[in-house]
C-alpha cells in the first residue's frame, strides 16, 4: 500500500510547502514505502517543479505520477522524475517550456520557445530570400554570371532586407530565455538519472522538438519518450471517478491535498446550506487552496 495525493493547482512555492507538510505528516504515521500523486496543473516554476519531484523521489521506494487530464510544462518536469507515469486518453502532458514574465505586460508570461521559434522562423525565411535571389541572377544573367557571384549579390540583398529585423533582438533577452530553457533541461537530466524512466533522448525532444507551449503530449506520444506508461487501474479510476470535479480541468484557486478512504468520496465536504445550483467549482466556498494529511488503506491502487 502507499500514499495518494492530489495536486491540482499551479506548480510553485506555496504549493510545494503544502505537499512537503502532507509528505512530512503522512510519513510520520504510516511510512509507507511507495506514492501515487495525481497531478493536474498548467505548469508553473520550473524550481518548483523539481522540488516537489526530488521530494517524492527522496521520501518514497517508488514514486508514481497519474495525469488525469492536464499536466503541462513544469508538471512535466515533475513526471520526469517520477517512476511511473500513469495515463490514459484525458491524459495530456506538454513540452518543457518554462513560462517567463512578460516585461511588456502586467502580470502576464510569454513563452520560453518563444525566442526560439522567432530564431528559427527568422532563419527559414532569410535561406528562402537568399534561393529566391540566388536562383533569379543566375537564370536573368543567362549563365553569364558565376554562381559565387551570385551567392554574394543575393547574400548582400538578403543582409539588406533582414538586417533591420535582426537588430530588434535583444542579446540580453535572447541570453535570459536561453538560460531558463537550460534550466527545464538541466532539472530534467538530474531528476532522470533516479527515476530512470524517461528515454536518451526525452529530455532534449521535450525541450526541442514542440513548436508550441500548449501542444498536446497524449499517452502514445509519451510512450515515445518514456518506458514506463501505464494504464489506470478499475481501482485508480474509481477513485478518480469520486473526485472528477478536482481533476477534470486546473483549478485557478488550487487545492493539494493527501487522500483518505473516506476523503475519496469528496476531498472537501461542505454543507448543502453553503452551496447553491448556480456557483461555480471556484466560486463555492471552501475551494482555497489547503492540506490534509491522511492514508489510503484501502482505495489505493494495487501498485502503491
Amino acid at each position: 500500500m502507499g500514499n495518494v495525493g492530489l495536486y491540482n493547482a499551479p506548480i510553485g512555492d506555496e504549493g510545494f510547502s503544502d505537499l512537503a507538510a502532507a509528505v512530512a505528516e503522512r510519513q510520520s504515521e504510516s511510512n509507507r514505502p511507495n506514492c501515487l500523486l495525481i497531478l493536474v496543473t498548467f505548469g508553473g516554476s520550473a524550481n518548483s517543479g523539481y522540488q516537489i519531484a526530488r521530494l517524492l523521489q527522496q521520501t518514497y521506494k517508488k514514486f508514481i505520477l497519474f495525469a488525469p487530464s492536464t499536466c503541462k510544462s513544469a508538471g512535466t518536469i515533475v513526471a520526469l522524475g517520477a517512476h511511473s507515469i500513469i495515463m490514459d486518453v484525458f491524459s495530456e502532458l506538454g513540452p518543457l517550456d518554462v513560462q517567463l514574465p512578460d516585461k511588456d505586460e502586467l502580470f502576464s508570461r510569454k513563452s520560453g520557445l518563444a525566442t526560439r521559434s522567432s530564431f528559427e522562423a527568422l532563419a527559414q525565411e532569410s535561406f528562402s530570400i537568399f534561393s529566391h535571389h540566388m536562383l533569379n541572377i543566375k537564370l536573368a544573367s543567362g549563365g553569364l554570371i558565376t554562381f559565387r557571384l551570385a551567392a554574394e549579390l543575393a547574400a548582400k540583398m538578403t543582409a539588406d532586407l533582414m538586417s533591420p529585423v535582426f537588430s530588434q533582438l535583444n542579446p540580453d533577452v535572447i541570453g535570459s530565455d536561453f538560460r531558463d530553457l537550460s534550466v527545464a533541461t538541466e532539472y530534467g537530466v538530474r531528476l532522470a538519472k533516479v527515476s530512470k524512466n524517461p528515454k536518451d533522448d526525452a529530455i532534449t525532444r521535450l525541450v526541442e522538438f514542440y513548436p508550441s507551449h500548449d501542444f498536446i503530449i497524449d499517452k502514445d506520444e509519451a510512450a515515445s519518450l518514456f518506458y514506463s506508461i501505464e494504464e489506470p487501474s478499475l481501482e485508480l479510476y474509481t477513485l478518480v471517478g469520486n473526485i472528477t470535479r478536482h481533476t477534470y480541468r486546473p483549478l485557478s484557486i488550487g487545492l493539494v491535498t493527501a487522500l483518505t478512504q473516506h476523503e475519496v468520496e469528496d476531498p472537501e465536504p461542505k454543507p448543502k446550506d453553503e452551496l447553491n445550483d448556480d456557483q461555480s467549482d471556484e466560486e463555492r466556498p471552501g475551494t482555497e487552496s489547503r492540506v490534509e494529511q491522511a492514508g489510503v488503506d484501502e482505495d489505493c491502487p494495487s501498485d502503491c
